[in-house]
Order: structure tokens, then C-alpha cells, then sequence
């Protein structure tokens, strides 16, 4: 038997022990991943060992750069998993294991030889959502045929004998989730497979924030960025840098000036993924709801509110009524009314409805149907009343529990005021306090026994008390404020004083309120700090617990204490503000 017969003989036999142990389990040493496996790669003849292979799991987009010294890839998946091996020079390999019945495997790996030429790039491609192109101008020795995704497009222009320039556009993408996929050139058995990525657009998934002085907020993307987002603030209002308070991962905070509570801010957030940029728009603002009385030049400014849910409006120029829902913030209703409707006044002891106007009556109004009825005319006071100008017209009213009404008049062209009371548990008896004629104010309020009366003077630091039964009149220094809850009172040095005991209950607070809480004991008011405004919340004890820049507005907070009602007279609107926005951090509903 001559020596190459016998060397032919002794390649047979290594080839059938080779393959013979072919994905066969193996111990191996302890290792701290579930699954092991260990590849051995050979070239076609099976006589030579390679120096690496590339091992890439396409399921799992992970690749592995396998050697001689370190042939192992450790925790892949415990079931069926697909992969792909690759080395240039060889055709690339689809790779089939499955670990669902062992943890570790031991396999062969043989690579035949590729002579196919095409000199693509096989690094992944990343494209944005916004439709890219990528050109190459590569070495070919063949034809080749192309698949690709539907939503890649390739076109090839044949450059020489040997060379081809190749253009690869990714279209736009607006779906919900990433695109994944492969630009396979195949020539026979060789293959050069580009993948490509293309991104989703990135979006906020939640968006959180905090007012006070500045506005923070924080932003959770749905996928991972690159690099640092750019933010600007849009709109010319007034300029205010941003300040990065955390970038990473999929989480931006930032913070700004230039806060007003009834101005919504907007910005331009820019994002980078490794296809691209993504441009987001974020906005905030910090009302929640908006009724814009301007669109029909109307004047509604005069708001009363007697029942939960339920807020009650006049204007003064069309003699026009109306309820506003409160929780659905919409106009319930609109009624047109016989005379001008300047303020609705609500009587506790009949639950009636009172309608202050322009002229010297005051009538009952049905909030239901606009009708007006009970017409009480004004009498003039011989004795402080001019006889042409008489201070007849009613501009404030407010009932105690007894029933009793007490109202401050004008007169027309005429400066001053007078005083009348209206008894509704008497048959409507007007009465003309002559002992308050020296004395002259705006309006008139509740002491906190319920009965009595005061007023706060027009040009003296001094309020008036009016004992409703004696007619008594003291006079004291000072201003007050009633809050209408336990017997709580505001001096004018912004102390909380119990009325009855004279005690302090809190001194110095942040400002005088007349709006409170009753179930949390939280007041709302004007505050300020460096000639800035602020609409402002704060405790009892006089804690401030948040306060938001703000333009001079009059508001109301809903009975439930729930929201805030700001009326912009200026530009005859009306917004609700959720008093939650004064409590720190709360999540944003609407930024788009």
C-alpha cells in the first residue's frame, strides 16, 4: 500500500471522528453564567483551526469575537437560540443551538471559503424616523442579487467592470416601534448583509413638574439618548437660561425663569440617537382649564359662588347671568336679565338671590331663569344725601345669618358713599344707619360672630365696627381681615389673631389672606419678593409652602378647595388652576 493511499486513508478517519462528536454536552469547568457554549472553527478542509470567528446572536443583537484561547459564549438564552458566524474571507454561516434540554454545548464549526468580491460596509446602519441615504462606491467581481426590507430602498449604478456604486435610502419612519432589518447582497452561497436600525421617534413618556420662583421639570424619554439635548424656551416674553439639572439615560431635568401662572411656556427639546436627531415640542402650563369670555365681548367679572360645583356670573354691559360648571369648567348656562347685572349677592337665612344693578333697586333673581322679582326701591337720606345726587345705588351688599343686609351706596357724578340695611326677616325694611355718615369705604364684611358688621375705611388706616342689633359704631386703628372660619382674623401687621380672645395665633406671615381652606387650613393670597408678585399658599403657621409669580388678578378658590378661579378682567377670560400645583412636584397631563 504506497504512502498516499495510506495518507488518504488516515484524513478519512480524522473526518469521521470529527463529526461524530458534533454538538455533544460537555463539563466544563464552573462558570457563573446559566448557559455555556464552546465553538471550535475550522476552515473547509478541516485541517485548519482558525484564529476567530464573529458570533452574532440576531435575536438578541449582541455579537462576540471568539478565539482559539477563548472559544466561549456564556449567558445566552435558555431555549432556542438564532445566530450567525462570520469571518471575511469565509461565507457567512446561519447558526442553529438550542439550550432548552442542557446548559452547555460543544460544537464544530467549518467555514467554506468565499471568492465572492463586494467590499460593502457590513457595520450596522442607524437612521432617525426622517428619511436618510447612504452611498458607497465598492469593489464587485460578480452580480449579485439584493433583499432588503420594503421599507429600504437600494439602487446600484455600475460604476466600471469592478466597481458599483451602491445608494441605500431608509424611508420615513412614523410608527410606534423600532425598525429592525437586513440588506442581504447574495452571490450563490455568499452573502454580505448590512443590518439596519431605524429608530422610532423618541417621545416624553412622563413629564413631571414643580412651580415656584423657577419652573422644574422632569422628563422620562421612551428610549435612551446620545450625548446632551439641547432646550430652548420659545416665545419672546422675556429670556431666561436653562440649567441642566440631570441628563441621564432616558431622564432630562431642567429648570427655567420667566414664570407667570396664566402664561403656558413652550419648548423645543432636541434629542440624538445614533440615527439622528429628534425634535420634541414640550408645553406647560399651569392652569388646567380656560373659558374665554372675550370671544363674545363679554364682561363677565362678577363671580359668585354659594354651592359646591357651581359658580354664578353677571355682566354688567349686555344684562346678562350664567352658572359655570366648575369641575367640567364650561358655561352651564346663559340668561338675559331685565335690568343690569353688576353683582349676584347670596341671603343664607332665605336662600335667595340678590342682584345689584345700576340704578336704586334692589331685586330678587332666579339663577334658574334670570326672572327678577321683589323690587325694593332705595330710599335717599335726608340728612346725608345730596337732593339731586343721592347715594342710592347699591355697589355692595352682604347679609348675616339673620337675615339682615348690609349695603354700601353711590351716587352718580358724585364722590363719598352712604349706608343702608335691608331686613328680609322683616318684610324687606330698608334702614339708614345715620351714625356711619362720617365714615367712608368700598365694601363691607362679616365680623366673625356672624351678626355684626365692619368696614375697612377708604382714607384712613382704620376700620368700623357696626353692632347690628345697638347700632353701636367703635372705631379702631389698623385694617382688618376676616376669614370667616373659627374666629380667625388678619391685623394689618399680617398677624393671625383669634377676634374674640385678641390672642396671636401666628405673627409676621408671609402676607394677609382673606381666601382659605377650611378642611386644610390653607391660605392663599399676595405675596412678594423683589418687586415680583406672587400668588401664594401657605399654612396656618405661616409655612410658605408654594407661591408662583403672577400679574394682579382676582380669584377665588372653589369651595372643596380644589381650584383656584383667576379672572383676567383685562382679557376676559377665566382659568382654573389646580391648587396641587402649589404642593411641589405634579405630573403634566397635556405637554403636547
Amino acid at each position: 500500500m504506497n504512502s498516499v493511499y495510506m495518507k488518504r486513508i488516515i484524513l478519512l478517519i480524522a473526518v469521521a471522528l470529527f463529526f461524530s462528536c458534533k454538538k455533544e454536552s460537555v463539563t466544563e469547568p464552573e462558570h457563573h453564567a446559566k448557559t455555556l457554549l464552546k465553538l471550535s472553527f475550522y476552515d473547509e478542509f478541516t485541517t485548519n483551526i482558525l484564529d476567530s470567528v464573529t458570533f452574532s446572536v440576531t435575536d438578541g443583537n449582541k455579537t462576540y469575537t471568539l478565539t482559539r484561547d477563548n472559544p466561549y459564549v456564556k449567558g445566552l438564552p435558555k431555549g432556542p437560540v438564532q445566530a450567525r458566524i462570520s469571518k471575511k474571507g469565509f461565507i457567512t454561516q446561519d447558526y442553529k443551538i438550542d439550550f432548552t434540554k442542557r446548559d452547555t454545548i460543544n460544537d464544530n464549526i467549518i467555514l467554506k471559503y468565499d471568492r465572492f468580491i463586494l467590499d460593502v460596509p457590513q457595520d450596522s446602519l442607524f437612521a432617525s424616523k426622517n428619511r436618510k441615504k447612504f452611498a458607497f462606491e465598492v469593489r464587485r467581481n460578480s452580480g449579485f442579487v439584493i433583499e432588503k426590507p420594503e421599507w429600504v430602498k437600494v439602487d446600484t449604478t455600475a460604476i466600471s467592470k469592478f466597481m458599483v456604486k451602491i445608494d441605500v435610502t431608509v424611508l420615513q419612519h412614523d410608527g410606534i416601534q423600532n425598525r429592525n432589518g437586513e440588506i442581504v447582497f447574495k452571490h450563490g452561497e455568499s452573502r454580505r448583509i448590512i443590518p439596519v436600525l431605524q429608530y422610532r421617534k423618541n417621545q416624553i413618556v412622563t413629564a413631571y413638574a414643580n412651580v415656584n420662583e423657577r419652573l422644574s421639570i422632569e422628563l422620562d424619554m421612551i428610549d435612551q439618548f446620545e450625548g446632551f439635548p439641547s432646550i430652548s424656551k420659545l416665545g419672546d416674553r422675556c429670556l431666561s437660561e436653562i440649567r441642566y439639572e440631570l441628563v441621564e439615560g432616558k431622564k432630562i431635568n431642567f429648570s427655567t425663569g420667566c414664570v407667570n401662572l396664566l402664561v403656558p411656556m413652550a419648548f423645543k427639546i432636541m434629542v440624538k440617537n445614533k440615527g439622528g436627531l429628534d425634535t420634541l415640542d414640550f408645553n406647560v402650563k399651569f392652569y388646567d382649564k380656560k373659558i374665554d369670555f372675550n370671544e363674545n365681548r363679554e364682561n363677565y367679572k362678577y363671580l359668585t359662588q354659594t354651592e359646591p360645583g357651581k359658580l354664578y356670573f353677571s355682566d354688567d354691559k349686555q344684562k346678562k347671568i350664567g352658572i359655570i360648571d366648575i369641575e367640567d369648567f364650561l358655561v352651564e348656562k346663559k340668561l338675559n336679565v331685565a335690568a343690569v347685572a353688576n353683582q349676584i349677592v347670596f341671603n343664607g337665612y332665605n336662600k335667595s338671590y340678590y342682584l345689584l344693578s345700576d340704578d336704586d333697586k334692589l331685586r330678587k333673581i332666579n339663577m334658574q331663569t334670570g326672572a327678577l322679582s321683589d323690587a325694593v326701591t332705595i330710599p335717599v337720606d335726608p340728612i346725608n344725601d345730596h337732593p339731586q345726587l343721592p347715594y342710592t345705588i347699591p355697589t355692595s351688599l352682604v347679609f348675616n345669618k339673620n337675615g339682615l343686609g348690609f349695603m354700601v351706596t353711590l351716587g352718580n357724578g358724585i364722590s363719598g358713599n352712604g349706608y343702608r340695611t335691608i331686613d328680609t326677616k322683616n318684610n324687606n325694611k330698608i334702614g339708614i344707619p345715620t351714625e356711619l355718615h362720617q365714615y367712608d369705604t368700598q365694601s363691607a364684611d362679616l365680623l366673625p360672630n356672624g351678626v355684626d358688621f365692619f368696614f375697612n375705611t377708604s382714607y384712613n388706616s382704620e376700620y368700623v365696627e357696626w353692632n347690628a342689633s345697638s347700632k353701636k359704631v367703635s372705631n379702631f386703628p389698623g385694617r382688618l381681615t376676616v376669614l370667616h372660619y373659627k374666629n380667625w382674623v388678619f391685623d394689618d401687621n399680617n398677624n393671625l389673631i383669634d377676634y374674640n380672645t385678641k390672642q396671636t395665633i401666628a405673627s409676621s406671615l408671609p402676607f394677609t389672606s382673606s381666601i382659605i381652606d377650611k378642611s386644610k387650613e390653607l391660605l392663599y393670597g399676595w405675596s412678594y419678593k423683589d418687586s415680583q408678585m406672587f400668588i401664594s399658599q401657605m399654612d396656618a403657621k405661616g409655612n410658605l409652602i408654594g407661591r408662583i409669580p403672577s400679574y394682579y388678578y382676582e380669584f377665588r378658590l372653589s369651595l372643596d378647595g380644589k381650584y383656584l378661579i383667576v379672572n383676567d378682567e383685562g382679557r376676559g377670560d377665566l382659568y382654573r388652576v389646580n391648587t396641587a400645583v402649589f404642593k411641589g412636584k405634579y405630573k403634566v397631563e397635556d405637554w403636547k
